[in-house]
């Protein structure tokens, strides 16, 4: 594809025409050589895990995009996978290959970068983003890249901006999205024409609050309570509280005052602060709870409203469990119960998509329990081994 974009060649076709017995249509020096073109390789892998590869369904597949270069918008997008299409394990993790060409390097990756962000990829982790870091990095555009590009550059590149109060109003409108489903929901199924089955937050006993809990998943993961205050059906006034540890003081944003709100078949609009934003919006959900992924200026944002299952279970696991990061099967296991062991201990390997990957003790202690053989298929989340 980049060597097409380049030449306005068709490839394929000359293929075609070798087997059918026929000559090549040009001769190398016939070949016109204009612009600069690149190609990003789009994978189900998760770059803040080492890039490991990563499995579950497509819940969201919109390319910017399809397979042919078109004058308005030279971007290519040459995918086999579609929305609803579960990835797994049996075979290479590769989604997309999305290519871009322009008038010369800073242009091509000028369009490439808008594809990605008009992309919306969405229920498994994916390179979009750190592709994106990537490419516009100084010195990949400046064309100073080798092979240790990742080496030098990947700390940077997988950063991300501490905290969740940059993001106050996004988080905001993101609870201010879920009353509105979740009244939605509550119209629609029938109450009797109730005045409190209304989603205009009319109570008899005065004021009604909605509070949502949400997780904003940023360079840690962040639990954030949002209060919202109903002023009519539109109207609300949003407060954000995140509990701090013992003795300190809780981190929290607003009042963030969002008016006129309404929902899209895709997401929300409203007036954030006197100002008119969009946002799209996607949510699904999963094993641990709803996901809800939120784009803002073409920006992904993820958050999540964890069960309360989920969060025992998640307490459970800091205890000692250690569970395979993604599905696979068994090539290795090297302990048996009751063995002592030290932290970072490789307990067994884990072989999915052509690579192995070592499960290590959390911490040093005893195996308490071995929930894997030789050769068995597990899947992502389940425990290998509980170490105490």
């Amino acid at each position: 594809p980049v060597t097409e974009g380049i030449t306005g060649q068709d490839l394929v076709e000359w293929q075609l025409r070798v087997a059918a017995g026929q000559e090549l249509p040009l001769k190398q020096e016939d070949i016109k050589i204009s612009g600069h073109a690149l190609e990003a390789r789009i994978y189900a892998e998760a770059p803040e895990k080492g890039f490991l590869p990563a499995t579950g369904k497509l819940e969201a597949w919109r390319p910017a995009a399809d397979g042919a270069f078109h004058p308005n918008f030279p971007v290519r997008f040459d995918s086999a996978v579609r929305e609803g299409d579960s990835v797994n394990d049996f075979y290479d993790p590769m989604l997309a290959k999305v290519v871009a060409k322009g008038k010369d390097r800073a242009d091509a990756i000028a369009k490439l970068t808008a594809a990605i962000d008009k992309t919306r990829a969405v229920g498994v982790p994916t390179n979009f983003q750190f592709v994106k870091k990537a490419m516009n990095h100084p010195a990949f555009t400046s064309g100073d890249v080798d092979t240790t590009f990742i080496e030098k550059y990947g700390e940077e590149l997988l950063r991300k901006e501490a905290g969740w109060t940059h993001l106050a109003e996004g988080i905001a409108l993101a609870a201010v999205h879920r009353c509105l489903k979740e009244g939605q929901q509550w119209g629609a199924s029938g109450a009797g024409g109730a005045p409190w089955a209304e989603p205009d937050g009319w109570r008899n006993t005065g004021e009604y609050c909605c509070h949502v809990p949400l997780r904003f998943h940023g360079q840690e993961a962040h639990d954030v309570r949002a209060r919202v205050q109903y002023g009519s059906a539109r109207d609300f006034v949003v407060e954000l509280e995140e509990k701090a540890e013992e003795g300190a003081d809780p981190v929290k944003a607003g009042p963030i005052s969002i008016s006129d709100a309404r929902l899209e078949t895709d997401g929300i609009l409203a007036c954030v602060q006197g100002k008119e934003t969009r946002a799209e919006v996607c949510e699904y959900d999963s094993r641990g709870g709803r996901k809800l992924y939120l784009w803002l200026d073409d920006e992904e944002h993820a958050l999540s409203q964890p069960r309360r299952d989920a969060a025992a279970a998640g307490a459970k696991n800091a205890s000692g469990r250690v569970a395979s990061p993604m599905p696979g099967r068994v090539v290795k296991v090297n302990v048996e119960a009751g063995q002592k062991v030290a932290e970072d201990a490789i307990l067994a390997v884990v072989e999915a998509m052509k690579m192995e990957h070592p499960i290590v003790a959390p911490k040093s202690g005893k195996v308490s329990e071995l929930h894997v053989a030789m050769g068995e298929q597990v899947d992502e989340g389940t425990v290998i081994a509980v170490i105490e």
